[in-house]
């Protein structure tokens, strides 16, 4: 999958590249190690800590969030790159997400929600947006990473991401159901240090 994505998000499609094992582990460390693997290992690991391994149930007004906004206007980003065989612009595009992912759980800070019983709902909130945001940008990852984001979707109690027909109708805000087991797992990327590789 780590492959897949490289050559997917780095090298245009139908033009010439230049590619490179050092350049290959700075993509992988980057958007895969640092962003998209942290922010399913650090999610899960919350969820298993403060609501014993449960999606929360979403709080009134939770939809309304920063996640949700960009969640809402992804799609006709990234389907648009698909249609020109732009997987590198798609791949850019799901990122932006899971980057802000990121963001929003240090703005938020559930470790310190967590501590005062009477912010519980917007732990819950919180975690919730989060949790949802991974499951909808493991659907957008799957073309480029599917074994990953099958892996994921298990994570989240969700069924078979193979089954998955209609991208635009199940990255809707909202469908993660709350109760399904999250289970933290292994780490999806663990980090690479390009001066331990092997020869070529």
């Amino acid at each position: 999958d780590a492959y897949r994505y490289y050559f997917m998000s780095d090298v245009q499609f139908g033009h010439d590249g230049a590619i490179s094992m050092e350049r290959m582990v700075q993509v992988y460390n980057a958007d895969l190690a640092n962003t998209w693997g942290n922010l399913v290992s650090r999610v899960t690991n919350m969820t298993t800590k403060y609501f014993e391994g449960r999606v929360p149930e979403a709080p009134a007004g939770a939809e309304e969030n920063p996640l949700r906004e960009i969640a809402d206007e992804l799609y006709a980003e990234y389907d648009g790159c698909m249609a020109q065989v732009d997987f590198t612009g798609a791949a850019a595009a799901v990122q932006k997400l899971a980057s802000r992912v990121n963001l929003y759980v240090e703005e938020s800070a559930p470790w310190a929600l967590a501590k005062d019983p009477e912010k519980a709902d917007e732990l819950a909130a919180v975690l919730y947006n989060c949790l949802e945001a991974i499951r909808i940008i493991a659907l957008y990852m799957a073309p480029f990473m599917p074994n990953t984001s099958a892996d994921v979707f298990g994570r989240l109690g969700l069924g078979s991401i193979a089954e998955v027909t209609d991208i635009e109708a199940a990255t809707t805000w909202g469908q993660l159901p709350a109760g399904n087991a999250v289970e933290i797992g292994e780490p999806l990327f663990p980090r690479l240090d390009v001066d331990n590789l092997p020869e070529l």
